[in-house]
This record gives C-alpha cells, structure tokens and sequence, in this order.
C-alpha cells in the first residue's frame, strides 16, 4: 500500500477548494449570459439552437473514443524522460491524443450538418438556415477539440493554471456571445456568438496551458513526436472501442433527451426543457472542481491497491453528494421558481423541469466520480458499456412512457434522463462491489 505523500491531501483539498471557487465565479458568468440570452430569444426561438445542439452532441458521442482516458491510462504508465518502444514519451501521448482528437472533430462537423438538416426538418414547426446548421456544427467541432485539450491538461497536475484557464474561457465565451447578441439580438446573432465562443477558447485554451506542458512533458506540445506514442494506443484499442461504446450509450442520454421532448411536445416546451439542462448543468461545474484534483489521485491509488482508503472516499462522496443533492432538490422547490418569474418570465413552467433534473447531482458527483478510474485501471468498460447502452434506451421509453400519462413533454423528459441514473449506478456499483469482494 503507498501512502499519500506529506501534503498531498492538503494540497488536493485547497486544489478542489479553488477550482470549485473558478467554477462558482464561472456559473455566475453563465447565469447572466442565460439571461441575456433568455431576453433575445423566446423559448420558441431557443428550441432551435437547443435541437441543433443535440444533433450535434449526439454525432460527438458517436466520433468520441475518450482518447483523453486512454492519455490518463498511459500518462501514468510511461517514463517522463526515458521512453522506450512501449513506453513513449508523455510529451507523445498528450500530442496523439489531441491529434486524434482534432481529426474526430473535423470528422464531426461532417456528419452533424446532414443530421442537423434532416432533424430540424421534422422536429422543429419553423424552417432553419443551412447557415444556422453549419455554425452549430463548427461551434460543436471546435468546443470537442476545447474539451479534450482541458480533459488532458489535469494530468499536469497544474490546478492553479487550470482554473484560470476554466475561468478565462467562461469570460471570453460571455463576452463573445453578449457581444454578437447586443449586435444582433436573433438567431442569427446567436450562431455567430457561439462560433466566436469556441474559436476564441481554443486559442486561449492552448496559449495558457502550453508553459504548464513544457514543465510537465519536457518540451512544446506543437513539434514532431506524437507519432511515437502510436503503438503505445494501438496497444489500448479495446479501452478506445469500449470507451467510444459507452460515449455512443450517452447518445440518448446527454445528446437526443433535447430530441425526444422535441418531438413529444411543442417547440416552447423544448426551449423550457433546454434552459431547465443548462440551468442544472452549472450544477456539475462542482463535479468538475473534485473530478479535475480527484481523477489523478484516485487513479494513482487504485494501481497502488489502496483499499482502505478508496473505500473510505467512496463513502465519503456518497454522504456528501446526498447532502447537496437534498438541497439542491429543496431550491427547486421553494426558491427556483422565484427566480424564475424574475430573471426569466417569459420561461414560466421551467422550474419544475430543474427540480427534477437535479436529482442525477447525486449520482455524477457521488458515484460516477469514483467509478471512472476503478473502470480505467481494474477493467470492466465493455461490461459499463453495455449497462450504460440499456439504461440509455430505458431513458426515451420512461419519457415517452410518463408522457403518454399524462405528463408535460419536458417533465417527462427530465423523469426519463434520472432513470438513467437509477438504472445504471446502482447496477454498476454492485458489480463493482462483488469483484472487489472476491479480488
């Protein structure tokens, strides 16, 4: 068993401390660009970037084979300095991940553009510029290639750095957007901003992060060398294939849930249903703050077999994500709808929608925080995978089952994107739990 090393834990505590501090100031921020945007577009309106998004979200988690875990997976396994033909060097791996990252975005862009032409023919009541189509997958391309760069920056361990770049993303992304819609406050002024939001994040994505590179891999990201760490990921084709099931099992999950409530109700119920996921997203920039210290640290002490303490975390996050969970859930309730008839007035029915969305809080930040790296390091992705696939399908069928009940289309949304939850992580965690057992 390998202890922590003195410090550690105060320097991941105050690490978790600040991120979570970035990514407060950085729900603040969105907050205040939802209003600006809430106050251009009527939900009507927002149903049409809301179902070009889902296309697009939902063609990423077809071309995403997590090469950012398979990156951590290795990032730990190779030598900083001394690579040998198994064993590249860091500074490689990083390199062929976002090389690989860049072709599956343009790769991306390809394929939503079609799908996002033929959903916004049948979903949407109102027609859709190509123009409009074709932004949103270059925002959608642009934003998968942001994501990894930043996914694959922790492994720096460089969490001051990390956070300033969270933070100088979100005020340059505000900025861009309240900008092109004080110029334009319409649709069109909308898909301008969100292709200056991602263009100029890529940039200050990589101009922020590269003197952290330098001192954690030896040398400049941008050069030769990422080829070097190709048979390194030939070697993880089954955690790419496995990792790209599970993305492509989130495809009804976190990408179609805005399809399926846009083709059960009307386009002002998908505009509610959209701002209700955006509002709860915020929520999980505080999963971020833990996963981004935690994911280093719990990969670290599962190849190291320390069981006393993982199990003492697991515990650990699960009572304190129940906790926020129970508070969270208690503002939406008594206080959400409140702000609502405030900052969002043309947005009235929302709140209930939040509420329940809510509830998956609990299962991202107390259990899948804690899962991932078992699944990464000890096995069992094909074996999440297929319970991830199941659980997705169950999603559409709960909402289309709760809305043939009775209930409003994005309620019954929300009801179908917790089942995944419930379905999927108790499943999981007791076959983690049997084999860790019998380990």
């Amino acid at each position: 068993m390998t202890a922590a090393p003195p410090g550690a834990r105060g320097r991941y505590a105050s690490s978790t401390a600040f991120l979570l501090a970035v990514n407060v100031a950085s729900a603040v921020l969105g907050a205040g660009q939802s209003v600006v945007i809430t106050r251009a577009l009527t939900p009507a309106e927002l149903a049409v970037p809301a179902v070009l998004f889902a296309v697009t979200a939902t063609a990423a988690n077809f071309v995403d084979f997590r090469l950012g875990d398979v990156a951590a997976k290795l990032f730990g396994a190779t030598d900083p300095e001394e690579p040998t033909a198994a064993r590249p060097t860091r500074r490689s791996v990083i390199q062929f991940a976002l090389l690989g990252d860049a072709l599956l975005a343009l790769a991306l862009f390809v394929v939503a553009v079609p799908l996002a032409y033929v959903s916004a023919a049948l979903l949407l009541d109102r027609d859709v510029t190509l123009v409009w189509i074709a932004g949103q997958a270059a925002a959608g391309g642009l934003g998968f290639l942001v994501s990894s760069a930043v996914y694959v920056f922790r492994l720096t361990e460089d969490f001051t750095r990390l956070g300033w770049i969270r933070l100088a993303n979100q005020g340059v992304g505000v900025a861009a957007l309240v900008a092109a819609l004080a110029i334009a406050p319409s649709l069109d002024g909308y898909f301008v901003g969100v292709v200056a939001v991602n263009l100029l994040q890529l940039v200050v994505t990589f101009a922020m992060a590269e003197p952290s590179w330098r001192r954690a891999v030896g040398g400049p990201l941008l050069g030769r060398g990422a080829m070097s760490a190709r048979a390194a990921f030939r070697g993880e084709v089954r955690t790419a294939l496995a990792g790209g099931a599970f993305g492509a099992s989130k495809l009804l999950h976190r990408a179609a849930d805005v399809l399926v409530v846009s083709a059960l109700g009307s386009d002002r119920e998908t505009g509610l249903y959209r701002l209700a996921r955006t509002a709860t997203d915020a929520l999980y920039l505080g999963y971020d703050a833990i996963n981004q210290v935690q994911m280093p640290r719990l990969l670290a002490m599962f190849r190291a077999g320390d069981e006393a303490r993982l199990s003492r975390d697991f515990r650990r996050f699960v009572a304190g994500a129940g906790a926020l969970t129970a508070m969270i859930v208690a503002g939406g309730v008594f206080v959400l709808p409140s702000v609502v008839d405030v900052l969002f007035p043309a947005y009235d029915g929302m709140a209930p929608i939040a509420t329940v969305l809510a509830v998956a809080f609990f299962f991202v930040t107390g259990v899948h925080v804690w899962v991932w790296p078992w699944l990464l390091t000890r096995g069992g992705l094909g074996r999440f995978a297929v319970r991830a696939f199941v659980a997705s399908v169950a999603q559409p069928a709960v909402a289309v089952a709760t809305a043939a009940g009775g209930l409003r289309a994005g309620l019954a949304g929300a009801a179908g994107y917790v089942a995944y939850y419930v379905i999927l992580y108790p499943w999981t965690v007791g076959d983690l739990r049997r084999r860790w057992r019998s380990r």
